[in-house]
């Protein structure tokens, strides 16, 4: 994920402290400061603007530990705040995100791992929709085969908890006014993690207990040919339907 240095709304960031027990507002100040992000992330989310990210990172075959996680008491907080919300949960990295909306998938996320999300703030809407192949409510994804529909299901995580599997598409609903949101996650580059980076997310409160270190190359192709396979039939039930529908109609 690359990082902006955008200016964040003051009143977001009192929003967020207010509602987090004072817990999160240090990591907003320090994610504004200059050079205070890393220079590549988890996949896709570099998409969204007006992000920064604690711990872990992996880009272009590169891993470290982001400069924000140098604010290590900030840093510690968000994590035990987090982890009130997810007592069972692991994770080596924490995105930070001003009003998220489209739609996207983290590929680049290790499988077997869940995505720990919650959003803070003032707003209305904004649920988080999950690609959920028996859900019961469809999103549009524009490809470069023109498009196809998603089944998935809608989630509140207003100030709530929610875990999911972000290598499925997800996207956050239109709202009103100003949402932070937070989300944990461990990013495939933990494969490749020394014991220096451990230690440093360790001391910085990140909760590494039961994180798998997967052994990258093979898992990585294996879990992106099931990814295609997988998008081949959606695209394959597709065209089925429609051939279906057009002969109906004749």
């Amino acid at each position: 994920m690359r990082g902006w240095a955008a200016k964040r709304p003051a009143a977001g960031a009192r929003t967020l402290r207010s509602q987090s027990g004072e817990v999160a507002g240090p990591v907003v100040r320090g994610l504004e400061a200059p050079g205070a992000h890393p220079s590549g992330g988890a996949g896709s989310l570099r998409e969204v603007r007006n992000t920064g990210s604690l711990g872990l990172f992996g880009h272009g075959g590169v891993v470290g530990v982001s400069n924000a996680t140098g604010l290590r008491g900030a840093c510690i907080a968000v994590n035990r705040f987090l982890r009130t919300r997810f007592p069972d949960g692991t994770w080596t990295s924490i995105a930070v995100f001003f009003n998220p909306h489209m739609v996207h998938r983290d590929i680049q996320n290790m499988p077997g791992h869940s995505n720990h999300a919650l959003a803070l703030g003032e707003y209305t809407g904004g649920r988080v929709w999950i690609e959920d192949d028996e859900g019961d409510s469809t999103a549009w994804l524009e490809d470069k085969k023109g498009g196809r529909e998603l089944r998935g299901r809608w989630l509140d995580m207003h100030d709530k908890p929610v875990s999911f599997d972000a290598r499925r598409y997800h996207k956050v609903e239109p709202h009103e006014g100003s949402m932070w949101a937070l989300a944990a996650y461990v990013p495939q580059a933990y494969a490749r993690a020394t014991e220096q980076h451990r230690q440093a997310l360790r001391e910085a409160g990140f909760p590494l207990l039961g994180v798998k270190k997967r052994e990258g190359a093979a898992t990585e192709r294996d879990d992106a040919k099931q990814t295609a396979n997988r998008d081949a039939k959606k695209r394959s039930e597709l065209a089925s339907k429609d051939a279906t529908n057009e002969q109906n109609s004749n």
